[in-house]
């Protein structure tokens, strides 16, 4: 599978390491305490379907037919923020209404066919079409709430507009917050942040829409209080290295990150920008 971030201007191609998250080894996480595998639930069959079917093969969840499906996650008690990883290997369409979403809490992310104009058939053999992850943020203004990503994923020759693989998608949902907001990481990377809950979405719900009759594969799904990807006591998704270099302390309360600094910039946005410099980097060494 390849992975890319591209440029809106350059459409510079960056390869990306999917880091597999399994047993939370990396972080604070570590102690299985207030993680839930998902998988049993998963095996439940309290699944509303709608035109689509749901089996367990492998270890992983596939989905086929044209429709949607939805079921109750656990809750995690006592915890206002949760960080839910997965691999999520969809069929996509040129129009996002037709391809494959996936909603958890209230966040949403959709995927699409992404046709770059300055591509040739030389650089993708798949036809320049790959598919490109999108999030919804229901804080935008209306006509103007799917966002990109900048990520996007080959296709499967021999299946298009099916995804060749899946990357390591890690959400972070924050309920606590004035408006309820989550952030989308691809591996370790924060791509996007404080983007709005769906207003009244089920907090336990995990849904699926199908647009493609290919199977779709939902796989290494969890759920934790504790952040997977790296050392954040706060579980504000910054790290505790980037934040301490940054203000010398952690931030008290939490799941802060938006307190202004001396320069009028918060944690949250040095954060951001640290991440795309170190995208700008790995494109740089290609």
């Amino acid at each position: 599978m390849k992975t890319r971030t591209f440029s809106t201007a350059l459409f510079v191609v960056v390869l990306l390491a999917c880091t597999s998250i399994v047993g939370y080894s990396q972080g604070p996480s570590s102690d299985p305490k207030g993680d839930a595998n998902v998988l049993k639930i998963l095996k439940a069959k309290n699944w509303t379907k709608r035109g689509a079917e749901v089996r367990i093969e492998n270890g992983s969840l596939v989905m086929n037919g044209v429709g949607s499906l939805s079921t109750k996650l656990p809750r995690l008690k006592g915890s206002r923020i949760s960080f839910i990883t997965f691999k999520f290997q969809a069929a996509a369409h040129l129009e996002l209404k037709k391809g494959s979403i996936i909603q958890i809490g209230g966040a949403k992310i959709g995927y699409r066919i992404y046709e770059n104009p300055n591509a040739t058939e030389e650089d993708y053999s798949d036809g320049i079409r790959e598919v490109e992850i999108m999030a919804f943020d229901d804080l935008a203004p209306k006509g103007e709430k799917w966002i990109s990503t900048r990520v996007l994923i080959n296709i499967n020759p021999e299946q298009p507009g099916r995804m060749a693989g899946a990357p390591a998608i890690t959400i972070r949902l924050d309920r606590g917050s004035p408006k309820p907001i989550w952030d989308l990481y691809l591996g370790k990377r924060l791509l996007v942040a404080n983007i709005g809950l769906i207003k009244g979405a089920d907090a336990s719900r995990l849904g699926f829409r199908l647009g493609q009759e290919s199977d779709s594969v939902l796989s290494e799904f969890k759920i934790s209080q504790r952040n997977p990807l790296f050392v954040d006591r706060n579980i504000n998704g910054v790290s505790d290295i980037f934040e301490r270099k940054t203000l010398g302390r952690l931030m008290r309360r939490p799941g802060e990150r938006s307190l202004p600094m001396d320069d009028g910039s918060s944690l949250l946005d040095e954060y951001l920008v640290f991440n795309k410099t170190r995208q700008s980097r790995e494109e740089g060494a290609l």
